[in-house]
């Protein structure tokens, strides 16, 4: 009951600190929450424009999520300086909001919703498994243009274009339960930031690991993925590298 309430206090104080940072962060505007309560949250978000030095934002719910369950663990064992986090925090907004204005760059018609949705899910899987954030936001421009709808003819569904039929036992224990949530960016995403962790453990470069990602020619793959990451590594301001 004790950790119960410290987490939750703990959740508090971070959504707290995420919103401080992000309305210092320049210009907003608040959309009130609705009073119909079947509305989804997804509609009650605020929405924060004209970051520092940044274009079009990502939505505070989005960037909330992504602080809760980042940081949450690591605010609990007090291994870090409150002033510390509160300085990776406004680093993770900073990339968040980059990440969402370089997704529509490169493919307009997705919405900013979908593009921070994309953006947070990005950073919150690389994360958890371990693959290098600029990778796998490549690999996820060179498979779909960040289209979570792609569906290729060989069956290769969402954003990371992930195959149902030949990862369902691996995707099923990792908490993706049917073909369908591949097409939402935060499963998809997910989906394929695993992939991607796993091949890079077994076969050690990143080559060879998009090559079994990609099921053909590693060099070809990679010579691809490689022109992406370089027009990510190009936008990214200079204090990103």
């Amino acid at each position: 009951m004790r950790k119960s309430i410290q987490k939750m206090v703990l959740t508090v104080l971070l959504l707290s600190m995420a919103g401080l940072i992000a309305f210092t962060a320049g210009n907003r505007y608040i959309r009130f929450m609705p009073r119909n309560r079947k509305e989804t949250i997804q509609s009650q978000k605020i929405q924060l424009h004209d970051w520092v030095s940044e274009p079009a934002a990502a939505s505070f719910y989005q960037i909330g999520r992504f602080v809760t369950n980042h940081f949450s663990e690591v605010l609990s064992k007090h291994s870090t300086p409150f002033i510390s986090l509160s300085h990776t925090i406004q680093d993770s907004i900073k990339t968040m909001s980059m990440l969402t204005h370089f997704i529509q760059k490169q493919n307009p018609a997705i919405p900013r919703d979908v593009a921070a949705q994309e953006a947070a899910a990005f950073m919150r899987y690389s994360t958890k498994y371990g693959a290098p954030l600029d990778l796998v936001v490549a690999v996820a421009n060179t498979e779909s243009h960040f289209n979570p709808d792609a569906r290729s003819s060989y069956g290769a569904a969402g954003v990371m274009q992930v195959t149902w039929r030949i990862h369902e036992n691996l995707l099923r224990a990792n908490g993706i339960h049917s073909e369908k949530e591949l097409y939402t960016a935060d499963k998809g995403i997910a989906a394929g930031c695993l992939l991607i962790s796993r091949y890079l453990r077994a076969y050690g470069s990143p080559e060879k690991a998009l090559g079994r990602y990609y099921g053909g020619s590693a060099s070809v793959y990679w010579g691809r993925v490689s022109k992406n990451l370089s027009k990510l590594q190009r936008y990214r301001p200079k204090n990103h590298l």
